[in-house]
This record gives C-alpha cells, structure tokens and sequence, in this order.
C-alpha cells in the first residue's frame, strides 16, 4: 500500500465545544486514522475558538494556503468530522473544489464518505446538517 501525505485540520469555537469536542481529541483521532490508512502527517491546522459560519479563519486559510502551494506533495486533508471543516454548505462546497481541483481527497476520521456518488451525497448531507443545527440555534424563538 503507497503512503500517502496529509495534512490534519481540527476547529473548535466556543469553550462549551473545547469540553465535547477536545482539540487533543480530535487531532489524536485524526492521527489514528492517518496511520490505519497509511497516510504521513505532515502538519497540523488548529482554530482555537474560531466559527464555522465563515471560511474566513485563521488556521483554515493557513491551511488552504499551504495546500494551494504544496499540492504536489499532499494527497488527504483529514478532518475530525465535516461539521469542524465548516457549517456552511456553500464553503464546504468551496472548500471540496479547491481540493478536488487540487487532487487532494478530503476525508473525515469519524464520517464514511468518499469519493463515489455515494460517499459525495453523505458528504452534502453532513455539510446540510451541520448549516442546518446551526440556522436552528441562531433562530430566535
């Protein structure tokens, strides 16, 4: 089996999701998976305390930046699950492109998708959800 090279990004946004959704949690996570995939992580993009409603933070642009410049050499961006990437269907949506036009594979250490039609579809569903949990919370009752 070839290894692959890959890149983590983990997000948290508020100290509520610190407690649930640890950055140490999820970047071991992601490591684990890595290595049952054979994939060498070459870094880690971590956004402490940042919102998912925007593309526009700060470790995701360093991340998009450093693939963008390094896509040679980078074949997976490893997410925690799709909700850390973004919770805006339209960036996420961005975001697949970018990599897709890239040759770089996006996969989640906790979700199943890939990249048949199948594993696209649960993608845009879990991108649907997340915007949606979050559309729900920001509504004011």
């Amino acid at each position: 089996m070839k290894t692959l090279n890959g890149v983590i990004y983990c997000r948290v946004s508020t100290k509520e999701q610190l407690e649930r959704y640890s950055l140490q949690y999820q970047e071991k996570e992601c490591k684990l998976y890595a290595e049952r995939n054979n994939i060498n992580v070459i870094k880690c993009f971590i956004d402490r305390g940042e919102s998912a409603k925007t593309a526009f933070r700060t470790e995701l642009q360093n991340l998009l930046t450093f693939v963008a410049k390094n896509k040679s050499g980078i074949d997976v961006v490893i997410v925690h699950k799709m909700d850390r990437l973004s919770r805006n269907v339209n960036d996420t949506s961005s975001i697949q492109n970018f990599f897709s036009k890239l040759n770089i594979e996006l996969k989640s250490a906790t979700e199943g998708f890939d990249n048949t039609p199948g594993g696209k579809f649960l993608a845009n569903i879990l991108a649907a959800s997340a915007q949606f949990d979050n559309d729900v919370k920001s509504e004011s009752w």
